[in-house]
């Protein structure tokens, strides 16, 4: 009876220290599956904080293959007009791209004279607001030499230093 009574507790005693190192592992893995869940939270957070940067400034990278032609700041509240030199040194151009940051406007109207004295006037009025701050234009005809662009544009709010950029390709 001794010897079963011994062989039982040796048993349980077993069992005990199965169950003990069974719950170290459970533990262990508890805190490695924690530890890799906390990981996943930070990378997520990481890619969401850098989708919201290119959000928050959606022209970047509109203009990283074309060729920049000039800038001017849009002075007046009311319609302001500014003109862009462009010249034969700048090269020859089928498009060209207006970029506006620092605030809303409008583009009444866009005259682009070409260096043989031709003229085009694209027939559109352009808003340029939070998410739509670029805008392409496709110039008639094969690559033309340019010799000035000009604006003719209202800020939407006085207090904006709104700067529209040209470029060409």
């Amino acid at each position: 009876m001794k010897t079963k009574l011994a062989l039982m507790m040796g048993l349980a005693l077993a069992l005990m220290a199965g169950c003990s190192s069974t719950a170290a592992d459970k533990r262990r893995e508890f805190r490695q599956d924690e530890r890799e869940r906390q990981e996943e939270r930070r990378q997520d957070l990481q890619e969401l904080r850098e989708k919201e940067a290119r959000e928050a400034d959606p022209v970047v990278d509109v203009v990283a293959d074309w060729e920049k032609l000039g800038e001017r700041t849009v002075d007046g509240y009311a319609t302001d007009h500014d003109m862009i030199q462009v010249g034969l040194a700048d090269g020859r151009f089928s498009r060209l791209k207006l970029r506006v940051t620092g605030g809303d406007m409008v583009l009444q109207r866009v005259l682009v004279v070409f260096h043989d004295g031709e003229h085009y006037y694209p027939h559109y009025k352009l808003e340029f607001k939070e998410n739509s701050r670029s805008h392409d234009i496709d110039l008639p005809g094969k690559r033309l030499a340019i010799n000035r662009v000009e604006f003719w544009y209202t800020k939407m709010n006085e207090r904006d230093t709104v700067t529209v950029e040209l470029f060409g390709r």
